[in-house]
């Protein structure tokens, strides 16, 4: 029977969701990564909201179901946008336990960086997590491998 990467990874997703959904006062947060990465965010109550009450299968799953393979795979950027949103962003607690379950469908291929000048032309990782799209942020990377190691190391 032939199955993809993807149809497996959703199918990881959705097995961690239905094992989390009664565990009381979880949240769950989808951060999806390809050559950028985005907070998902289902509406509750009126409310955009990207953590997710665990009991909102409905709304994790679609979320899931949604996923496409597009471009590479950012995943240093996935993890930041997950800290910022555990950490920095309006839906935060300080109080709460915080993990990060991260799925991919392969090796790194991007990372994200910022330019500065310094006596010539330089870039570093860009690791600001207080910042969810921040505008002086920009993608490195080939898109087909890891780049000698750089993707990974972003990451």
């Amino acid at each position: 029977h032939y199955t993809t990467i993807m149809y497996e990874l959703k199918k990881a997703a959705k097995n961690f969701v239905e094992k989390m959904k009664n565990v009381p006062n979880l949240k769950i947060g989808i951060v999806t990564y390809s050559t950028s990465a985005d907070i998902r965010r289902a509406r509750i109550n009126n409310k955009d909201v990207a953590l997710i009450p665990s009991n909102e299968i409905y709304k994790l799953n679609s979320i899931i179901d949604g996923l496409r393979p597009d471009g590479g795979t950012n995943t240093g950027e996935g993890m930041r946008k997950a800290t910022y949103l555990l950490d920095s962003s309006g839906e935060s607690n300080s109080n709460a336990n915080k993990s990060i379950v991260v799925m991919s469908d392969g090796i790194p291929t991007y990372r994200t960086i910022y330019e500065y000048w310094n006596y010539g032309r330089y870039w570093d990782y860009y690791r600001d997590t207080s910042i969810e799209n921040p505008s002086d942020a920009r993608i490195g990377g080939a898109g087909s491998s890891d780049d000698g190691g750089l993707n990974t190391e972003y990451a």
